[in-house]
């Protein structure tokens, strides 16, 4: 079997030059207007065709969450009334999951808040405006692909950066790799059950409670977090 890369190649076009153009990137010094302002031009630049699939892969998410709905309200389904949406629907995701649950945060009047773990916020937003709460996981290399979450928003925002970790650390990956460059130093069991339990204390009180202006912060183990920001 051979791996396709077709797909990941038109992702970066051109694909060495986008490359080293974003690892400059996530080593700036720069504050969240100049990171938003420099990601824009980036992913404009060089991945124009992740900035048009946001929409596509936001029109698959909704027609999964229409057929659960569908489901929800069949007396033959295993789904019938098992879910409750008075609060609306919470989303989460990693990678270009989180910046399509940030896409939904910002255009879905039915998602009620969201997570994004580590997703670089790709999309056409200008100066549009998220109005719900959402949470940022971010790690420190990625803070620049992200700051637009702590720009334009209205909702409370939890913005925390998980220290020693890199992308793939927040996945189950961190559970089986000793690959440092791919899911970084910190203790693995650690690190999931503070990003669960970030999760659970975030829905709990945005989705569960629709307590949905409450600014105070989560109450998680704050042992990997380098930076907890609530905005």
């Amino acid at each position: 079997m051979k791996f396709d890369n077709s797909l990941y190649l038109k992702m970066f076009r051109p694909f060495i030059p986008a490359v080293i153009d974003l690892a400059r990137l996530r080593k700036k010094k720069l504050t969240d207007e100049e990171g938003t302002q420099c990601f824009d031009v980036h992913q404009n630049r060089y991945e124009a065709f992740v900035v048009k699939r946001v929409k596509d892969w936001a029109e698959d998410d909704r027609f999964v969450l229409r057929h659960i709905h569908a489901m929800n309200e069949d007396p033959d389904s295993f789904l019938y009334r098992r879910i409750d949406f008075t609060n609306g629907t919470g989303i989460t995701g990693h990678s270009y999951g989180g910046a399509l649950a940030y896409y939904h945060c910002m255009y879905d009047e039915e998602i009620s808040c969201g997570v994004n773990i580590d997703g670089g916020l790709f999309g056409s937003y200008g100066e549009d405006i998220n109005p719900r709460p959402f949470m940022q996981v971010v790690h420190p290399g990625n803070e620049n692909v992200v700051s637009r979450s702590r720009i334009f928003h209205e909702g409370p925002v939890h913005y925390m950066v998980f220290t020693d970790t890199e992308h793939n650390g927040f996945t189950d990956k961190k559970l089986v790799s000793k690959q440092v460059s791919e899911v970084g130093r910190s203790d693995p069991e650690l690190t999931l059950d503070t990003l669960n339990e970030a999760h659970a204390a975030f829905f709990d009180r945005y989705l569960k409670q629709a307590d949905t202006e409450n600014r105070l912060p989560l109450p998680v183990d704050l042992k990997l977090l380098e930076r907890y920001d609530v905005l």
